[in-house]
C-alpha cells in the first residue's frame, strides 16, 4: 500500500465585487455626491464608506480571519477624531470565519468625524490607510483523533498590536 502527507493551504484574500484581489489596490471612499478622492474633505459629523469588499478562502483549509486597519500616513492625530467601523462594528470586533473556497458577504468600512471635533484637525491629512486581513486555521478539519488540533491558533496580528503598524 502506499500512504500521502499533504499539508492543507490557508490562503486569504480581499477581493472586489467582480473578484480580483484588492492587494496593493486602492479602496476608495465614495461620497454621495460622486466627488473625486481629492475632493472629500471631512468635518465634523460626516460619514464616509468605501466600496464594498469581501474576503475569499482560496485554500482549502477553513480559516478564521480578522480585519486591522493599518499604514497610515501623515497626521495620525486626524484619526483621533474619526471612528470608524465595519459593516457598523467597531472594527476591532470585524472578524469571520469561512469554510473552504468561500466568499464573506460585503464588507464596507466606515469613517463617521466626531461632531464634537474641533479646530485643532483643521488641515491635517491622513492617507495610505490599509485594510489588511489575518488568518488562521479553524477547528474544523480533523485528524485522527479530533478536530481540537488547531484550537490554540492566533493571529500573527491583533487589534491590539496594529497600533505598531500605524507608527
Amino acid at each position: 500500500g502506499s500512504n500521502i502527507i499533504q499539508s492543507g493551504i490557508l490562503n486569504v484574500d480581499l477581493v472586489d465585487a467582480e473578484g480580483n484581489s484588492m492587494e496593493g489596490e486602492i479602496v476608495e471612499f465614495v461620497a454621495a455626491d460622486g466627488r473625486a478622492q481629492n475632493v472629500i474633505f471631512w468635518e465634523p459629523g460626516c460619514t464616509y464608506k468605501t466600496e464594498p469588499v469581501y474576503v475569499v478562502n482560496k485554500g482549502n483549509l477553513a480559516l478564521q480571519y480578522q480585519i486591522v486597519i493599518n499604514g497610515i500616513n501623515g497626521d495620525a492625530k486626524l484619526l483621533e477624531a474619526i471612528e470608524w467601523t465595519v459593516n457598523g462594528q467597531p472594527i476591532a470586533d470585524m472578524t469571520g470565519t469561512l469554510l473552504p473556497e468561500a466568499k464573506s458577504d460585503a464588507i464596507v468600512l466606515s469613517g463617521y468625524m466626531k461632531e464634537e471635533a474641533g479646530n485643532e484637525y483643521q488641515d491635517l491629512t491622513a492617507e495610505g490607510i490599509s485594510i489588511s486581513v489575518f488568518a488562521t486555521q479553524l477547528t474544523h478539519e480533523y485528524d485522527s483523533f479530533d478536530n481540537q488540533y488547531d484550537k490554540d491558533a492566533e493571529f500573527a496580528l491583533t487589534a491590539e498590536n496594529a497600533n505598531e503598524l500605524r507608527e
